[in-house]
C-alpha cells in the first residue's frame, strides 16, 4: 500500500489520513482519471467504461519528496530491477520515500463525477458478479524520474547481500522516456445492500486502502460502453500492457578475479543469455511472444566476438569467431537460454555483441567490454549454475512496445570478415541454410561502392533549381541512371543470372525478387549492414532494356518499405507513439540554416520556414524556428521532454574512410561530421560540440530528422557519427537521413509534403512511401536517397494506433 502525502511528512500524521495512492503497476499502468476497469478471478484486468468527466491537470516544476509505504518486491519491480532479487514481504515497508520530479497530477471534477455516479453504478449494477472487483480511478500522478530513498538495510534486503552504498543507491532511481504514471487513487466499487430476491445489487464506492494485487491486462477496449461488456475469457495481452521482462547475459562460471568485467585467458568461461526470468510461456506471451512463436524457433541469440573466440556451451563445435545458435525450440515452460563458452585470445580488450532475434529480425543486442588478463582461476571452484548477480549485459523488454513492432517479410543481413561479405537471409522467419558471400572480391566491391557514391553525387549535382514542377527534376533521364547503378550493385552482391559457382546467391535474389506489395501494403524489409555502406534503397532487380521504360517496382526502395538496423536502433524498443495519450505538451522543433536561400540562389529555406510558421496542428506544437548554433544550444540545455519531433534543414558533412585511397584513414568522425545553421563556418555543430552542449538524454525520445547530406550516409570503419549521438547518446527513438548529398531544393519540395502526412496522423513509413510516389511518377527518383534507422511504424499520436 503506498501512502502519499503531499508536502513534509508530519510525524504525527496517521494513516488514515488524506488519500490512500496505490502503486501503478502493471494492474494500474496508464489508466487516466475517470476510468472504470474490473479484475476477473483469474486476475487479468479488463476495461469497463471511462466516465465523460472533465480531469483536472496541475504540474509542479520543483522535486517533491512524497512519503509512501510499499512492499520491497513492488519496489523492485517497479524500478526495473528483478523482483526475485528482493525479499517476498507482503507487509508494507515503512519509511520509504520517492522523490519525483516535474510531477503531474489528474483529478476528476469531483462536481461533475457526482452528478453521474447514480448512472454509473446503475450501469455497473447490471453487470456486476461477485467473483470480480471493479474500481474507479479518482486521480494519477505522473513523473519523467523517480529517485526512491531506502535505508541500508533495505538496500541489503533488496540485494541479499550488502553492497557499497553509493553505486548501488545511485543505480536505484529510474527515468522514464516519457513521463508516466507513479501512482493512482483507486475507489472500489463494493455493494452496499444485497438483493435477498432477484435483481442486481445496491453498489456504492469505498476508498481501496489495500494493496491492489498484480494484475495484467486482457482484450482491453477504453472506448468500450459499459453495456457491451463481457468477463475476459482468453490470455489475449492488450497493446497497452505494460509488463517488463528482462534479458540477460552472465557469466555462470566463478571468477578469480572480483572485477566481474575482467576474465583470465587461461581457461574458457562459461556464459549464458537468457530472456525472462522462469521464461514460461505466460510471462513470454506478456511482452507479445506467443506459444506459437516459441515451437516455431522465432527467438534465436546470436554471438559475435572480437578479440576471443566462442563455441555453444552443449556442442562439440569448434571455436570460431561468430556464432549463431542452432534452430532452437521451446516447450514452455523450458527457459529460453544460449549457453556458451568464450576463450581469449590474448591479454586486452574483448568485444562481445550479444543479438537478440525474433522471427528472424534482429530486435535488441547488448555491447559488453571485457579485459582479459593473464590469472588462472582455481580448477576446483565448484559453484551452482546460476546466472551472476551482476550480469554483463541486461535489457528491459517492454511488452507494450515489442507487442507492437512490426514483423518484416525480409530481413537482410550483411556481415564483415576478412574473406568477404556474407550474405544471410530471412524471409517470413525463415532463414537460408548457410550464408553466401559475394562472388566479387572484397576490395573490387569496396572500390565500387566510391565510384557509385560519386556517380551518384553527380546526379544530385545536376538536380536543376529552375524546374516549375516541383515533383520533377532537370537531372537527364534521372530514373535510368539511378536503374544502372542500382542493376551494378545488384549484380555485385547476387552475381550474374547466368553466373556458375552462385546458386546460392541466385537463390536468395530470386526469392527477394518474387516479393512485392500485399494487398496494397508495401512488404517490410529489415537491412542490418553495418560494414558495407551501400546505398540500398536504390538496389534494382528489374529489367533494365534501352527500348523499356525504367520498371520502377525493380527499385527496392520503392518496392519495399525498408528500415535500417545499426547497433545504436538495437539497444531499446522504443514507443512507437510520439505523442501518448496522457502528454500534455509534444513539440516538433525546426532547425533551418537560414542563409541557404542567398548561398545557392534558391528558394528552399524561406518555403520551410513559412512552413513551420504556419503550422497549426493539433497533435504536436511548434517550437520556434531555431536559426543558429547558439539557439540549437539553449534549447539543447532546457529540453525536458517537451520534444518529440527534432528537424534540421541544413548544412552537413558526414565523416568517412571510404575514398580513392580504399578505405584509408583520412578524418575523425568526431571533427569530420558537422551540420551548419550560421553564415560562419567557423560555427560547425560537430559531434564534440553536440556532446558538450548536452551531457545528458533528450528525456522525450524524440524522432529526428537530418534532412541534410549524407546524414545517413554510412561508412567501412564505423556507423553514420549521427546516427551514434542521436539515437545512442541522446537516447531518440529514430533517425531518418540522407545516404548522398541531397539537392536543396528537392530536399525542401519532399520535406513539405512528407512532414504534411505525416504529422497528419500517417505512420512514418507510410508517408515516406506516399511521398516518394509522387515523385517518382513524376520520374523523379530521388525519394531513394532517404532512409529509416529504427521503426517505420511511428506515428505522431496515440490516436493514430
Amino acid at each position: 500500500m503506498w501512502v502519499i502525502k503531499k508536502g513534509r511528512p508530519q510525524k504525527d500524521t496517521k494513516e488514515d489520513e488524506g488519500p490512500h495512492w496505490q502503486l501503478a503497476s502493471s494492474g494500474t499502468q496508464d489508466l487516466a482519471a475517470g476510468t472504470v476497469f474490473g479484475i476477473g478471478p483469474d486476475g487479468q484486468r479488463f476495461m469497463v467504461d471511462r466516465v465523460p468527466v472533465t480531469v483536472k491537470t496541475s504540474r509542479s516544476a520543483h522535486a517533491i519528496e512524497d512519503r509512501v509505504r510499499a512492499t520491497l518486491s513492488a519496489y523492485a519491480r517497479f524500478l526495473g530491477l528483478d523482483p526475485s532479487m528482493a525479499d517476498a514481504q507482503t507487509e508494507p515497508l515503512d519509511h520509504c520515500k520517492l522523490e519525483l520530479h516535474n510531477e503531474e497530477s489528474e483529478a476528476v471534477d469531483e462536481e461533475e463525477f457526482s452528478a453521474q455516479l447514480n448512472e454509473l453504478l446503475a450501469k455497473l449494477g447490471k453487470i456486476y458478479r461477485a467473483d470480480s472487483r471493479y474500481f474507479v480511478v479518482r486521480g494519477t500522478i505522473s513523473a519523467p524520474a523517480v529517485v526512491p530513498h531506502f535505508s541500508s538495510d533495505q538496500v541489503t534486503r533488496l540485494f541479499r547481500a550488502k553492497p557499497a552504498a553509493e553505486t548501488s543507491l545511485k543505480g536505484l532511481s529510474r527515468e522514464f522516456s516519457m513521463a508516466r504514471q507513479v501512482a493512482v487513487l483507486l475507489d472500489e466499487v463494493l455493494p452496499v445492500r444485497s438483493n435477498l430476491g432477484s435483481g442486481s445489487p445496491k453498489l456504492g464506492l469505498v476508498a481501496l486502502k489495500q494493496p491492489l494485487p498484480e494484475v495484467r491486462s486482457a482484450g482491453e477496449s477504453t472506448s468500450a460502453p459499459v453495456h457491451s461488456h463481457a468477463q475476459p475469457t482468453s490470455n489475449a495481452v492488450s497493446e497497452a500492457e505494460d509488463v517488463t521482462v528482462p534479458w540477460v547475459t552472465a557469466v555462470v562460471d566463478p571468477i578469480e578475479v572480483a572485477d566481474t568485467k575482467t576474465i583470465a585467458i587461461a581457461q574458457p568461461v562459461s556464459m549464458e543469455t537468457h530472456l525472462g526470468l522462469a521464461a514460461g510461456e505466460g510471462e513470454l506471451a506478456a511482452i507479445g511472444i506467443s506459444q506459437d512463436l516459441l515451437k516455431d524457433a522465432g527467438i534465436q541469440f546470436k554471438v559475435v566476438l572480437q578479440g576471443a573466440q566462442g563455441r555453444p556451451q552443449d556442442k562439440s563445435a569448434a571455436w570460431a569467431t561468430s556464432l549463431l545458435s542452432p534452430e532452437l525450440r521451446f516447450e514452455p515452460p523450458a527457459p529460453t537460454r544460449f549457453a556458451f563458452q568464450i576463450q581469449a585470445d590474448a591479454p586486452g580488450n574483448v568485444g562481445l555483441r550479444v543479438v537478440l532475434y525474433l522471427n528472424g529480425r534482429p530486435t535488441l543486442s547488448q555491447q559488453i567490454a571485457l579485459t582479459a588478463v593473464e590469472r588462472v582461476a582455481p580448477a576446483a571452484i565448484e559453484a551452482p549454475r546460476q546466472s551472476a548477480a551482476a550480469p554483463f549485459g541486461c535489457n528491459n523488454i517492454n511488452g507494450r512496445n515489442l507487442a507492437t513492432l512490426p514483423a518484416p517479410a525480409i530481413t537482410l543481413e550483411i556481415g564483415d570478415h576478412d574473406h568477404g561479405y556474407p550474405i544471410e537471409l530471412t524471409i517470413a522467419g525463415r532463414r537460408a541454410e548457410r550464408p553466401a558471400v559475394p562472388a566479387i572480391e572484397r576490395a573490387d566491391l569496396e572500390s565500387k561502392t566510391i565510384a557509385w557514391r560519386k556517380q551518384l553525387v553527380a546526379l544530385s549535382e545536376q538536380y536543376g533549381h529552375g524546374t516549375h514542377d516541383e515533383l520533377a527534376t532537370e537531372t537527364p533521364d534521372a530514373l535510368r541512371a539511378f536503374a544502372r547503378i542500382g542493376a551494378e550493385i545488384h549484380q555485385a552482391l547476387f552475381g550474374r543470372p547466368k553466373q556458375r559457382g552462385i546458386e546460392d546467391l541466385r537463390r536468395m535474389a530470386d526469392a527477394i525478387a518474387q516479393l512485392g506489395a500485399t494487398n496494397g501494403q508495401r512488404a517490410l524489409m529489415t537491412i542490418s549492414a553495418e560494414r558495407l555502406p551501400l546505398p540500398w534503397g536504390i538496389v534494382y532487380d528489374g529489367e533494365l532494356a534501352d527500348e523499356k521504360p525504367v520498371d520502377l517496382s525493380g527499385f527496392w526502395g520503392h518496392r519495399f518499405l525498408i528500415e535500417r538496423i545499426a547497433p545504436a536502433v538495437l539497444e531499446k524498443i522504443p514507443a512507437r507513439a510520439l505523442r501518448e495519450a496522457k502528454d500534455r505538451i509534444a513539440q516538433l522543433v525546426p532547425c533551418i540554416n537560414p542563409h541557404l536561400d542567398s548561398q545557392q540562389k534558391v528558394v528552399a529555406a524561406s518555403n520551410q520556414r513559412a512552413f513551420f510558421e504556419t503550422l497549426a496542428e493539433a497533435r504536436i506544437t511548434c517550437h520556434p524556428v531555431v536559426q543558429t548554433r547558439e539557439a540549437l544550444g539553449l534549447w539543447l540545455a532546457k529540453d525536458h521532454g517537451e520534444s518529440r519531433l527534432v528537424y534540421f534543414f541544413c548544412h552537413a558533412s558526414s565523416a568517412k574512410t571510404i575514398d580513392d585511397r580504399y578505405f584509408q584513414s583520412t578524418e575523425s568522425s568526431d571533427k569530420g561530421t558537422w551540420l551548419d545553421l550560421d553564415a560562419d563556418k567557423s560555427l560547425h555543430i560537430d559531434i564534440n560540440w553536440l556532446r558538450k552542449a548536452r551531457e545528458e538524454r533528450l528525456a522525450g525520445q524524440p524522432l529526428i530528422f537530418l534532412n541534410a547530406c549524407s546524414t545517413a550516409e554510412g561508412d567501412r570503419e564505423f556507423q553514420s557519427p549521427f546516427l551514434t549521438q542521436f539515437v545512442r547518446e541522446y537516447d531518440a527513438r529514430g533517425l531518418i537521413g540522407s545516404d548522398w548529398k541531397i539537392p536543396t531544393v528537392f530536399a525542401d519540395a519532399f520535406a513539405r509534403r512528407f512532414l504534411r502526412r505525416f504529422l497528419g496522423g500517417t505512420s512514418l513509413g507510410q508517408a515516406l512511401i506516399a511521398t516518394s510516389d509522387e515523385f517518382m511518377a513524376a520520374g523523379n527518383p530521388f525519394p531513394l536517397i532517404y532512409a529509416i534507422y529504427g521503426r517505420t511504424d511511428i506515428v505522431v499520436s496515440e490516436e493514430n494506433t
